[in-house]
């Protein structure tokens, strides 16, 4: 995301308007998301175990705001995804096999890992 300043150009007495990027502008490329479905009943159990060994993240949590910030998770990607099921519910697992942002829905019964494409490219492909 670009931020920057509108700046008046004067030209024929037109008023037109130039961008002027600002020097302090972030140039962190974003992370690009897409969900992998998981099988709803071997979610449960990976929630599940997660709870149990305590590697499940509450949100509103400063280890769950860390964590979601080390992750650059695209929070407009999750709602647009949990807007399809009326009964949305995240799920968080920090670390182990199974860590990662889950999206579920029990009425459904239908469950949803993001999973980071650009984290999954080969350096080549990037390029």
């Amino acid at each position: 995301m670009f931020f920057g300043i509108k700046k008046h150009i004067p030209e024929r007495g037109v008023k037109r308007y130039k961008v002027v990027l600002n020097a302090k502008a972030n140039f962190n490329i974003q992370r690009m998301y897409t969900t992998k479905n998981i099988e709803f009943p071997e979610a449960k159990r990976f929630f599940s175990e997660a709870e149990n060994r305590g590697q499940k993240l509450i949100p509103g949590n400063i280890a769950t705001n860390i964590w979601l910030h080390k992750e650059k998770i695209n929070f407009d990607f999750v709602v647009e995804v949990a807007k399809r099921y009326n009964d949305s519910c995240v799920f968080i697992i920090s670390e182990g096999i199974n860590k990662g942002f889950y999206i579920y829905s029990n009425a459904q019964k239908v469950c949803f890992k993001l999973v980071n494409e650009t984290a999954e490219m080969k350096h080549a492909e990037m390029a």
